[in-house]
């Protein structure tokens, strides 16, 4: 069973989203959120799973899930063809609204992960600062095994327009709050 530890999947995005097409591509979608969504579910997730060594499910919500990575899918029980994981090493949820993203950060906790991330978009460290604390309350309530600082890890990726750049910043959850990556 693989697991990818908060700091590989940080390396592993970083690298893909610092690409200056990916640069482009973003910025060039920022304002449009179904087709920034889709590229970045279509092109930069699957990207970052190459470059873990993961596959990919990106195409549709896999359980209500933006995306998921697998080291491999069950054969065994269902068709060649199909796509059931035997297991989920990152489940990934992406929020265009910063607002609704403890949506996201509610639904995550549903699911049985080494890693599970959520990327969103807050435009003020004030902003930031506020869903990280409903972050923490959501995590410490549904941490019921409290086993989320070391076995179900949790990354928050934010991103936010910089100048001709966006710019990200990565948290994990510690046991009680999110601290800087």
């Amino acid at each position: 069973m693989r697991k990818i530890t908060p700091e590989r999947f940080k390396a592993a995005f970083g690298s893909v989203v610092a690409e200056q097409n990916i640069q482009s591509l973003l910025l060039s979608e920022w304002n449009n959120k179904s087709l920034y969504t889709e590229k970045m579910r279509s092109i930069v997730l699957t990207k970052v799973a190459k470059e873990l060594e993961l596959l990919p499910y990106t195409e549709k919500d896999y359980y209500w899930l933006d995306a998921i990575f697998c080291e491999a899918y069950d054969h065994v029980h269902f068709p060649e063809n199909s796509r059931y994981a035997k297991y989920i090493v990152v489940a990934i949820e992406h929020e265009n609204d910063c607002d609704s993203s403890v949506i996201e950060m509610n639904k995550l906790q549903i699911y049985n992960a080494p890693l599970k991330v959520l990327i969103t978009y807050c435009d003020s460290d004030k902003k930031t600062e506020e869903q990280l604390a409903k972050y923490s309350i959501i995590m410490n309530d549904a941490d019921v095994f409290s086993d989320f600082d070391y076995l179900r890890r949790q990354l928050v990726i934010f991103g936010r327009l910089k100048g001709p750049i966006v710019d990200w910043n990565y948290y994990v959850y510690d046991g009680s709050r999110f601290v800087l990556l």
